[in-house]
């Protein structure tokens, strides 16, 4: 691995980050109160289906699932003490999951290592049985809840929209006051990804084989919270001694060592104390072993690793430097220094200016979070060089209501087991805290208690609620009749409508995040704001569909809100409404454009020029000769108007009765089978009963003969084969005779009288 020396700039960060640790900045009004810490409850489903071990195509071992493997027993060691972690593999999600972070965890990474589960599939109901297990676990308020799953295929048994049903399942685990994180962790490029959405806590990471390891260590990351020391911050100062420093209390720090098994042998603080090694846990490749379809699967030996948790007795590691001593050369390791901040997040409830250590249900009071130490003690970020960001959320009947960019929401109505607040404040290379707080209203006879003097303001206001009277209610709304529906939402005080005065003082916001457009205005004869709906840039085609959600807000003149969420739904148009307009113009366009094609392109058509039907009639003598009984005619080949307008159709024309057809070249046409009768044929004889039931093709020079009694017709199709030479001449020949013509006609005139 690559490593720096630590400057004196690491001094000078210690002394600060000292200065504060040992002095630090007084709680408002009291004595300080410890943050809770979280912890993680994690659900992994794991993918040990056959294309993790070889490929199908080729049956080829893969090392993919040793990969995945290893990645597993990792995760399993970078968790606290404190966190749980549940495997459910899909070769038997049936099977009830089992903290692994409970008893030895040695134990726990050698049954992961000794894993040879196989299916042939990838099974959705792993996942399904993965999210219920997490839904059943009562924690913490404060915990989070993460759904991890590892796949290199495509689910069987669902076939809806994935981000849908995960941003679903976190809905599911909101409504019951949890907050749920799902990650779609991908490997290899055949993987269909759903579409992440962070903002609604679904995470999806991609990654080939090769990079399994290292993709799974950040979202470890992620997932704890932990800051990785980077390498410019690691220095060599020995052959197997490396030097690190924090400039923030810490409540542990973690050494992820890659390409060696052997655990760290030592560390030391600033103060040069040896600190305890509290979990120190070797990584290995998973064996080999054969499948039950007979392929051998192979291991990989220099895979390995170790993991090792530092603490310290007193619960906490101050800043400073650090030296770590390792078991093998620095030049034979790769290195990861994770550090846990021992930085939280309290939230204070304000009243009337006055800090409040227990809001009765129903007050409304401004929510502020505050950054801590590990002791309680304010913090300041001002000491650090970083950029601070904070993100509040309130929650209402586990849906978001209201989401600020700050450390402070204003106006929140407490609402026994009905509110919650979510926050996550981080500063980047420093600290990420995350958090949530579920508001239950205090016992009977626990006073406010408040910090300070509360000023002269009502701590128990009237209800300001919303009443919402809606054309759509009940059942849904079409899509079509969309712009015909509306809602009054009447502000009411104590149940009582607010007057048109009253109301005007005040404030409604609604806030919408789905494709749908809306007007809001307050109308005094109805005594409330009616919210009229619109097309989405008034194309009913890009509207939202199916349940929507519209956020109401209202903020009195005096400073009171409420809230409430308007649920309703919309039902879509058919199919041919939908697509028919979309479907339809361009399907006519392109039959009328075949229709024309077929008329004036798509067709057979007649020689053009130099040929023609020879037609003759003649008559049997008693002798039994045949001889003509009128002069022999030429049948021009020029075609019946009326079939120029049936498209696809062979030009055609009627000689002497019969319907002839183009034919397929130059010197052929057909006569139609519909013009054939028994009795009919050329110089071969009659055509037999299967000739006469299909078009006769008629080759030039040959003669077609219909016989009716004594009386017979022949028709001869004169059409010599041409060539562009041949053409050039005829079309010479032609232009003569025209000029010979003019030339006659002209010396036809009878001349004038002489003189």
């Amino acid at each position: 691995m690559s490593v720096k020396r630590i400057g004196l700039w690491a001094v000078a960060a210690t002394a600060l980050a000292l200065s504060f640790f040992s002095a630090p900045l007084a709680a408002a009004e009291g004595e300080p109160v410890a943050f809770e810490q979280s912890a993680r409850h994690v659900a992994v489903v794991y993918d040990d289906s056959g294309s993790m071990y070889y490929d199908p195509a080729t049956r080829k071992p893969l090392e993919r699932w040793i990969q995945a493997n290893y990645t597993l027993q990792t995760f399993l060691a970078l968790l606290s003490e404190r966190d749980e972690l549940y495997v459910t593999y899909m070769s038997d999600p049936d099977a009830l999951p089992v903290n692994l972070m409970e008893g030895d965890r040695a134990a726990a990474m050698e049954s992961i290592r000794g894993w040879q589960g196989f299916v042939s599939n990838t099974p959705f109901g792993a996942v399904e049985a993965a999210c219920a297990h997490l839904l059943t676990l009562e924690r913490p308020a404060q915990d989070e809840y993460w759904l991890v799953i590892m796949t290199d295929g495509d689910f069987i048994g669902f076939t809806g929209d994935l981000t849908e049903r995960f941003t679903g399942m976190i809905r599911d685990m909101a409504a019951r006051n949890k907050t749920l994180k799902v990650v779609f962790f991908a490997i290899g490029e055949d993987v269909s990804c759903p579409v992440s959405d962070p903002a609604n806590g679904f995470l999806v990471y991609r990654t080939d084989e090769e990079g399994i390891v290292s993709t799974m260590a950040d979202l470890s990351d992620v997932i704890s919270a932990r800051q990785r020391v980077s390498e410019e911050n690691l220095a060599a100062s020995g052959v197997s001694e490396m030097t690190c420093s924090a400039r923030i209390p810490l409540r542990s720090m973690v050494v992820y060592v890659q390409g060696s098994a052997q655990p760290l042998v030592s560390a030391t603080g600033p103060d040069g104390q040896t600190l305890q090694l509290t979990t120190a846990a070797g990584i290995e490749a998973p064996g080999p072993f054969r499948l039950d379809n007979g392929i051998e699967l192979t291991s990989d030996s220099s895979l390995s690793g170790s993991v090792t948790h530092i603490t310290s007795a007193d619960g906490m590691l101050p800043p400073g430097g650090y030296t770590l001593t390792f078991a093998d050369d620095l030049d034979s390791i790769r290195c990861r220094v994770l550090l846990e901040p021992a930085i939280g997040l309290r939230l204070r409830y304000l009243s009337g200016g006055s800090e409040i250590a227990f809001p009765r249900s129903g007050e409304f009071v401004d929510i502020e979070a505050v950054l801590v130490d590990g002791e309680g003690n304010l913090f300041d970020p001002a000491l650090l060089d970083g950029a601070l960001s904070c993100r509040l959320q309130e929650l209402r009947d586990g849906v978001v209501t209201r989401s600020v960019d700050g450390f402070r929401l204003n106006n929140v109505r407490m609402t026994d087991s009905r509110v919650s607040v979510v926050w996550e404040a981080s500063m980047e290379g420093y600290f990420t805290v995350r958090g949530r707080m579920n508001y239950e209203a205090p016992p009977p006879g626990v006073t406010q208690a408040p910090t300070a003097e509360p000023t002269g303001a009502p701590s128990d206001p009237p209800p300001l609620t919303l009443k919402i009277t809606s054309s759509h209610q009940s059942g849904s709304i079409p899509l079509t009749r969309l712009e015909e529906a509306e809602a009054v939402i009447t502000p009411t005080l104590d149940g009582e409508p607010l007057d048109a005065e009253q109301a005007a003082r005040g404030e409604l916001t609604v806030e919408c995040l789905y494709p749908i457009e809306y007007t809001v205005e307050y109308d005094p004869a109805r005594m409330g704001y009616v919210l009229s709906l619109r097309y989405y840039s008034g194309n009913p085609l890009i509207t939202s569909v199916g349940q929507v959600q519209m956020l109401l807000r209202y903020v009195s003149g005096d400073g009171r809100t409420a809230g409430q969420t308007l649920t309703f739904t919309i039902a879509d148009m058919s199919v041919f409404a939908r697509y028919g307009g979309q479907i339809l113009i361009p399907l006519l366009l392109l039959t009328l454009a075949a229709v024309l094609s077929g008329m004036l392109f798509l067709r057979r058509r007649f020689p053009r020029e130099n040929a023609w039907i020879e037609y003759r009639q003649q008559q049997r003598t008693s002798s039994g000769q045949w001889v003509l009984s009128m002069t022999p005619s030429r049948i021009e080949l020029a075609p019946i108007v009326k079939w120029r307008m049936v498209p696809f159709t062979a030009e055609r024309v009627n000689a002497a009765g019969l319907i002839i057809k183009a034919g397929r070249t130059p010197q052929t046409v057909l006569v139609s089978k519909k013009s054939l009768k028994p009795g009919m044929g050329d110089q071969n004889g009659p055509l037999t009963e299967s000739a006469l039931r299909r078009d006769y093709t008629l080759h030039s020079g040959v003669e077609f003969i219909a016989l009716h009694g004594d009386t017979r017709q022949v028709f001869r199709l004169v059409a010599p084969k041409t060539t562009l030479i041949s053409k050039a001449q005829e079309r010479k020949r032609i232009r003569k005779q025209k000029s010979r013509l003019g030339v006659v006609i002209k010396r036809g005139n009878p001349p004038g009288p002489k003189g």
